[in-house]
């Protein structure tokens, strides 16, 4: 791996345990995983060092520092949020809205004739329309 996303293990204003927790916890594997001295027992099973080289960290309130152009993996974007099903405003949300529309009789075409559909124009139209708009700033 020569690249990881991940909270800012530094950011000011985050509150959230989980995310600077997990930060921290990134920051230290990644500069652990290049040295040959901590862990003897990797070297003894084969394992070598490898240096992450490029760490992209992202905030609460983030200071933009670095613009990348993401649209050859917009679908892969997609997918990874369809995925989440548990947390966030993307998962089920597509096919849930479109459901109930439909108690209601009505139907945004949007949301197309289909649950898998729905969940991926629903998350391109609806969830990633803030970093849209943000990378029209920088187009």
């Amino acid at each position: 791996m020569n690249t990881v996303v991940c909270w800012d293990p530094w950011a000011h204003d985050e509150e959230n345990p989980d995310h600077y927790m997990i930060a921290r916890a990134l920051e230290a594997a990644c500069w652990i995983a290049g040295r040959r001295h901590d862990y003897p027992e990797h070297l003894a099973a084969g394992l070598q060092p490898h240096a992450v080289t490029d760490k992209y960290y992202f905030a609460r309130r983030p200071e933009i520092t670095r613009i990348v152009d993401i649209s050859h993996v917009i679908d892969r974007k997609v997918e990874a949020n369809r995925a989440n099903v548990w947390k966030g405003p993307a998962g089920r949300n597509g096919s849930k809205l479109k459901a109930e529309l439909a108690r209601k009789n009505l139907r945004l075409p949007l949301l197309g004739e289909d649950d898998v559909t729905a969940d991926r124009n629903y998350i391109k139209e609806f969830v990633l329309a803030r970093n849209r708009e943000l990378g029209r700033k920088y187009a």
